[in-house]
């Protein structure tokens, strides 16, 4: 706050825990500013660095592009509505909502950037160590991806709901489906699958094959 001055509106912790597994995970620290230019980084980039060294993920933003764009950006957009915590300053996001209108696009759109990815990290055999902390996040945002695609067809989500809710709601809109991938998904997000090597490829398997039906499923919407 010092740091930005006037130029501050707002700083919320902000994430899901889904699937970050016990202990794991780093908090996170959105800094909405009124404006991004370089004069303003410049003022800002020691403070966001110090908290990086402590640990904290900072991401800086401003108001009007983080509600602007929400559509273009269903999964983080979902995920901030759905938690977030004010720390300081003004709820400069009350109003942050995810449009139907051209939602479907874009859910589509992160779908297939998923799906691209785990195929491109599976081939490189970037499927444990470091790569754990990418899967976690791989995992949250397709949940909210899945949540964008259930609100584009129109169905009825709750304010906050479950990851049992919405794979159980995504499930009745899949014809044929089989419940192994599924399985393996909620084992991983309970914490129950052993993600050593196997356990790890087992789970990217079970990603590919959900993303496929999925894909199909929301690019005939």
């Amino acid at each position: 706050m010092s740091a930005a001055g006037s130029h501050f509106s707002a700083a919320y912790r902000f994430g899901s825990e889904i699937g970050r597994g016990k202990g794991k995970g780093h908090p996170r620290v959105l800094i909405v500013l009124d404006a991004l230019d370089r004069a303003l980084l410049d003022q800002v980039r020691p403070v966001v660095g110090e908290g990086r060294r402590e640990g904290i993920r900072v991401r800086l933003d401003t108001a009007d592009n983080l509600v602007r764009g929400a559509d273009a950006f269903p999964a983080f957009s979902l995920e901030l509505i759905r938690h977030r915590t004010l720390l300081a300053g003004d709820d400069v996001l009350a109003e942050l909502t995810v449009q139907t209108a051209d939602l479907r696009l874009h859910v589509e759109h992160g779908l297939r950037g998923i799906f691209r990815d785990l195929v491109a990290a599976y081939v490189a055999d970037k499927i444990h160590g470091d790569s754990l902390l990418d899967i976690r996040r791989t995992t949250r945002r397709l949940l909210f991806l899945l949540e964008g695609a259930l609100l584009a067809r129109g169905a009825e989500v709750t304010d906050d709901p479950t990851p049992e809710e919405i794979i159980a709601k995504t499930r009745e809109k899949l014809r044929d489906d089989p419940d192994a991938p599924w399985a393996t998904f909620e084992r991983f997000l309970n914490g129950d699958l052993k993600l050593d090597t196997s356990g790890m490829r087992e789970l990217y398997g079970a990603l590919l094959a959900i993303l496929e039906r999925v894909i199909d499923y929301v690019d005939r919407l």
